[in-house]
This record gives C-alpha cells, structure tokens and sequence, in this order.
C-alpha cells in the first residue's frame, strides 16, 4: 500500500486541503487531512497531475461519497432538498415573468410601430403604394396603359396590323402560314391513308391484319391442345383408380381420422380419451363424496361444521354479555333519575338548557352572558340571579344588564324571584 497526500486548493503544498462551503446554506469551512492507502482510490488521483485538478476531483468524489452514504443509511434531508426546490422555482418564476414582461413589451412596441393605423409604417407603405396616382398606380398604366404603354407597344410590334406574325396568319398571302398548313396536313393525311389501306390489306402476307390472322389460328391450335391436357389432368387427379390421385389422398385422410375418432370414443381401450374421462370422473366422485360428508371427522364438510358451531356459540356469549351491560346501564340511568328527582338537583338540568339557549341568542345577538349561579347579591344568603346578559353595543340600551333567574317549581311568581335574586 503507497500514501498519497493532497495539496490544499490555495497552492500551497501540504498534507491537507480545505472543503469550503457555503456557510448560507451549508455548515461552517472544514480543513480535512486525509491520508489514502487504497489502490484504486491512489490511481485514480494519480491519473490527474495538476494540485487543483486533483483537488477538485478529490472534493467532487468525496461528496458523491457522501450523499451515497446518507442514501444508503436513509437521512437525506428531504426539507433541505424541497426547500431549495422551492426557492429555485421561485427564483426561475421571477426571471421567467420579467423576461416575459419584456418580450410582450418589445414585442408589442415593435409591432405598433409597423401595424399602428395611424403612425405605422407599414399603414404609410401601403397608403403611398395604393393611393390615387400612388407608385403602383403609376408603375400599372406606365405598363399596361392603353396607347403608350410598355404591353402595347410590344403587343403592336408582334401582332399588330404590320407585325410579321399577322401577314404570315393573312390567307392571302401566298407564302403565309395557313397556304404552308393546309398543303402540309394534305400530304400528311394522304401518307396516313395509304398506311392504313396497305396494313388491312389480305393480298399483302406482311400487313397487320395477315399477321393477327396467323397469330389467332397458332393460339386456337395451341390452346385447345392446352385445354385437353388440363382436362386429362384433372380427371386423373379426381380418379379413385390413381393412388397418387388427390381425391384418393384425401379419401383415405378422411378414412384414417374416423378410425382414430372411434378409437378414441371407444370404451373398450383402455388408453382411449372416453376411458381416461370416465376413471377421472370416478375419482373426482370419490373425492367430492369424502369431501362432503359428515360421517368423517376429518372431512372438510365436518371442519366447516366446527368451525361456524365454534363461531356461532362466540356470537351468543357476546349477544349475551352485550345484553347483560346494556341492562345494567338502563338501570343506573334510571336510578340516577329517580334518586335526582326525589333530591333538590333535578332543577339544575332546566338551568343548563336555560343557560344553553341563553348564551346561544346572546352570541346571536353580540350580546355578553354571564353564569352567576353562585354570586351573592345584596342581601346576605340571596344570589345574584343564574344569568346575567350584558347589552352589546349595537343595543338600544347598551350595557344594560338583564338578571335571569331559572326556576322549575311552580308557584314562583316576581316577587319571590326578586327576593331571591337581592
């Protein structure tokens, strides 16, 4: 094994070189030294010459390193890794949007000042081009004007009454162009004419019409002698008597698969498929006879019957002691009941509903209610009322104080609650 030592990342030489990084983001600057004894690792950073080459290719391996590491045993900092996420789509949001701002903005500058109706320049173009005596008006009556244009001087000059081409059209003209046509398409229809004549001619053994003749008996003659050896073909593949025939092929094709079929459907071979099917029949009627009955302790049937008998007496005890609970409860309650009616607290269940529906409507309405069941008014042994409702001050009578006094016996009339209340 060889030592290799690194050179820190600011030149200098030494057994050490610096990790940096950022202290925003990651812990503080580390100084590491490190001493490599493994040969592959050694070669590897001996392949780069340069101290910083090496250096860079160190730290980049020791960080792969690392996030291996922190993979293979499961801390990777998820939040870390989302945040940045986060934070750089943020980022790339922002420049994304502002750089949009400004292609719509230039791109809406450049297209106002070619297409704006007004101050346009392709609007001013194309009014300078298509306006009355415009270029383009100018430019079409310099060429296609009636008498001094460029088209009708040259129409003039080729076709006009003095051009060449209207006294070589001109029919008297003996040497114009209809005399030389009409002398031309003469020869040439009386040269098509003796063609024609000559080439249906029978007298002459070279013409077309001799010639198809010839080739119509040779075909017939060699077509009927085709025909009668398909014929004889035919009937020699369709004959029983020919062994190598087609229909003899195939009738003992037919003969060999009915013999294979009824071998197979017969009951007298052993090895035939109707035999193997009905000794499996058999067999699976056995199997489901065992199966099913409850003769045998160890049948499926009799397991099945155990186990719903098992699950069924589990159920009772349940429904049983559920019923046994249920009962007991009941008569708790109704202990309790009976014993709250015969003392002095079966009032307090109508002051709590009273107080429920009195804080509900006082919430309703921003009004404050106060529970004053126990506060001692004025006169001494007297309470100050069960409720006290304040008035909000959306109120007409805000901060006035309303004492509510919950009382279920009959018999209490003002006076009596007064007194009570002090």
């Amino acid at each position: 094994m060889q030592e290799s030592t690194f050179n820190n990342p600011n030149g200098n030489n030494g057994p050490h070189f610096a990790v940096e990084g950022d202290s925003s983001r990651l812990h503080s600057r580390m100084t590491l030294e490190l001493i490599v004894t493994d040969p592959d690792v050694c070669s590897e950073l001996r392949a780069h010459e340069k101290d910083d080459e090496r250096n860079r290719y160190a730290l980049a391996a020791l960080r792969i390193g690392v996030h291996a590491m922190r993979q293979a045993t499961g801390v990777i900092d998820a939040t870390s890794v989302r945040d940045e996420v986060s934070q750089m789509l943020h980022s790339l949001r922002e420049v994304l949007a502002e750089h949009s701002v400004q292609c719509t903005g230039g791109i809406s500058n450049s297209l106002k000042g070619y297409f704006d109706p007004e101050s346009g320049q392709l609007t001013q173009r194309l009014d300078r081009l298509v306006k009355r005596d415009g270029e383009l008006d100018e430019l079409l009556n310099r060429h296609l004007g009636e008498d001094a244009s460029t088209v009708a001087q040259t129409l003039a000059a080729h076709v006009g009454d003095q051009s060449p081409l209207f006294k070589m059209l001109s029919p008297e003209q003996a040497n114009g162009l209809l005399a030389s046509l009409k002398e031309v398409i003469g020869l040439a229809l009386q040269s098509q004419r003796d063609q024609i004549v000559k080439n249906f001619s029978l007298d002459d053994k070279t013409s077309a019409l001799s010639r198809l003749l010839t080739e119509v008996t040779d075909a017939n003659g060699k077509l009927r002698k085709g025909l009668a050896d398909d014929v004889a073909e035919v009937r020699n593949e369709f004959s029983l008597d020919n062994e190598e025939g087609a229909l003899t092929r195939l009738v003992n094709r037919v003969e060999k698969a009915q013999e294979q079929i009824s071998d197979q459907f017969s009951q007298d071979n052993e090895d035939s498929a109707m035999s193997r099917m009905a000794k499996l029949l058999e067999t699976v009627n056995g199997t489901v006879k065992g199966s099913l009955t409850l003769d045998d302790e160890a049948s499926p049937l009799s397991l099945l019957r155990r186990q719903l008998l098992e699950v069924i007496g589990q159920i009772e005890k349940s429904n049983t002691e559920f019923h046994t609970e249920i009962r007991e409860t009941v008569a708790t309650l109704k202990a309790r009941k009976l014993e709250k009616a015969r003392g002095t607290r079966h009032g307090d269940d109508f002051q709590d509903a009273v107080g429920e529906y009195v804080e509900a409507d006082a919430r309703n309405r921003g009004d404050v209610c106060e529970r004053t069941t126990s506060t001692v008014g004025r006169i001494p042994r007297s309470k100050t009322g069960d409720f006290v409702l304040t008035m909000g001050p959306e109120s007409v009578a805000a901060g006035g104080a309303i004492t509510i006094e919950a009382k279920q016996e009959q018999g209490y009339d003002l006076k009596s609650v007064l007194e009570e209340i002090g």
